[in-house]
C-alpha cells in the first residue's frame, strides 16, 4: 500500500517538474534571432473592407437597420432652403396608407432626410380622406373643437380643416377620452385630421413653428418600409366607468343604496337611534343659549 501511494505522487512531482522546465525554456527562448539582421520584422497588411454594389458592408448594415427616407419625401423637403432651417428643427411625413408620422432632421448634406421620431396614427377614412401635398403649418391650439362635437388636445394646423390633434374628448376634460377612439390608432378612422396620442400631439405641436413643412402621401402596397420601425407602438384601452357615473346619469335605478352611516364623537358609528341622537342635540343647542345669556347679563352687573 505504501509502495503504490509513493509511486503516485513521483508521478506528480514528475509531471510538474516537466511543465516548469518547459515554461522556463519558452521564455529563455528568443525568437527574434530567427529575423535575419538588417531587415524589419513582417507587418500584417490590413484587410480590404468587404464591398458590395452599393458601398461597403458597414453601409449595408446601416441600410438595413436605418432605412433612408423615401425617395418622394426627400424630393419634396427639397423646399426647405437655408432660411428655413434657420427657424425650423424638423419636417413631418405622413404616410396615410401606414398610418404612421415621421419627424425628420438635416443630414450631414443638409437635407431633411434623416429620421429621428416616428408616431402611430390614424388617418381620415376612405370616405373621409386625408389631403394630399406638401403643406406649411399655421395655426396652434391646447383645445380645439373639432367635427361632431368633440374636442383635441394640442392641435396644429397643417392647411384648412385639416390638423394634428390628440384623440378626440367629449369635453374640455382629460377624462372624457374616447377609448375606443383611442384603440383605433393605426387604423384610418379620422374625418380627415390626422390624431394622436396626447403625448405625440404636444411633443408635435411644441416643435412645430409656423411655416414648418408637413408633406402627407400615400403609398400604394402596405409593406412598404418607413423609417424608424417598431417605433410606434400601439396600446389597447379598456373602457373605464367611475362608480359615481351612475349617480352622475341621474337614474334612480343606477344609483347605488348606501346604508345611513352616523358617527359619534369618537368617529365610531353610533348606535343610538335617530331620534335621540337629535334630543340630544336640540338639549346642547339650549344649553349654550343659556350660557350665553347667563354671561351676558354677568357683564351687565359689573359694569353697573
Amino acid at each position: 500500500m505504501k509502495h503504490t501511494v509513493m509511486k503516485r505522487v513521483f508521478a506528480v512531482l514528475l509531471m510538474v517538474g516537466m511543465m516548469v522546465s518547459c515554461f522556463a525554456m519558452a521564455s529563455a527562448l528568443d525568437l527574434t534571432s530567427l529575423v535575419p539582421r538588417g531587415s524589419n520584422p513582417p507587418t500584417t497588411q490590413p484587410e480590404e473592407p468587404t464591398t458590395t454594389s452599393n458601398g461597403t458592408v458597414g453601409d449595408a448594415i446601416k441600410d438595413i437597420f436605418i432605412p433612408s427616407a423615401p425617395d418622394q419625401v426627400v424630393e419634396a423637403f427639397g423646399a426647405a432652403d437655408e432660411a428655413y432651417a434657420k427657424d425650423h428643427e424638423y419636417c413631418f411625413a405622413v404616410n396615410t396608407s401606414q398610418n404612421i408620422v415621421i419627424a425628420y432632421q438635416q443630414d450631414e448634406d443638409g437635407v431633411f432626410s434623416k429620421p429621428v421620431k416616428a408616431f402611430i396614427c390614424s388617418c381620415g377614412k376612405s370616405e373621409t380622406p386625408t389631403k394630399k401635398g406638401l403643406f406649411r403649418t399655421s395655426d396652434r391650439y391646447n383645445w380645439r373643437k373639432l367635427n361632431g362635437g368633440v374636442y383635441g388636445q394640442y392641435a396644429t394646423r397643417i392647411t384648412g380643416q385639416y390638423l394634428f390633434h390628440s384623440v378626440p374628448y367629449e369635453k374640455q376634460d382629460p377624462s372624457t377620452l374616447e377609448t375606443a377612439e383611442y384603440n383605433k390608432l393605426g387604423q384610418n378612422a379620422s374625418a380627415g385630421c390626422i390624431r394622436l396620442t396626447v403625448h405625440d400631439a404636444k411633443w408635435i405641436k411644441n416643435r412645430c413653428p409656423e411655416g414648418t413643412l408637413v408633406y402627407i402621401y400615400g403609398t400604394r402596397r402596405q409593406v412598404d418600409q418607413e423609417p424608424l420601425p417598431g417605433r410606434h407602438p400601439r396600446i389597447h384601452l379598456r373602457r373605464y366607468r367611475h362608480p359615481r357615473a351612475a349617480c352622475q346619469t341621474g337614474r334612480a335605478e343606477d344609483r347605488p343604496e348606501q346604508p345611513e352611516r352616523r358617527l359619534g364623537p369618537d368617529r365610531s358609528e353610533s348606535r343610538e337611534p335617530l331620534e335621540s341622537i337629535n334630543k340630544n342635540h336640540q338639549k346642547r343647542i339650549e344649553m349654550e343659549k343659556a350660557a350665553s345669556g347667563e354671561t351676558a347679563f354677568f357683564h351687565v352687573c359689573v359694569c353697573l
